[in-house]
């Protein structure tokens, strides 16, 4: 067995203990400003659609610097969220979950 095929299934048995996926997921940073709410924040970059609770609870969970005691009312500004890309296509808008709105003038 070489080096690094030995270093990558250490890797993935270290995962499978810790209980986390070796399998990265894609996530867009968001730097929070005063008077953001988590939940303007994750409809904001997921649409309205998105099922909330369980978005702020993986969020809230990713990002335990972000949120004393685990409350997303404590959340505070000029951290940077790690928002997960596995929910842009909940919503019915497709990849960006934000509708384009086209305007006529006359």
């Amino acid at each position: 067995m070489s080096y690094k095929s030995l270093s990558l299934c250490a890797a993935l048995v270290m995962s499978v203990v810790a209980g986390t996926s070796a399998v990265a997921h894609d996530v867009t940073p968001y730097k929070i400003k005063r008077g953001d709410t988590l939940l303007e924040i994750i409809h904001e970059h997921y649409g309205p659609d998105v099922d909330d609770k369980k978005v702020m609870r993986e969020v809230i969970a990713s990002n335990p610097r972000a949120f004393p005691g685990g409350e997303a009312k404590r959340m505070l500004a000029g951290r940077t969220l790690e928002l997960p890309d596995r929910y842009m296509n909940a919503g019915p808008y497709g990849r960006s979950n934000r509708r384009d709105e086209i305007y006529f003038f006359q």
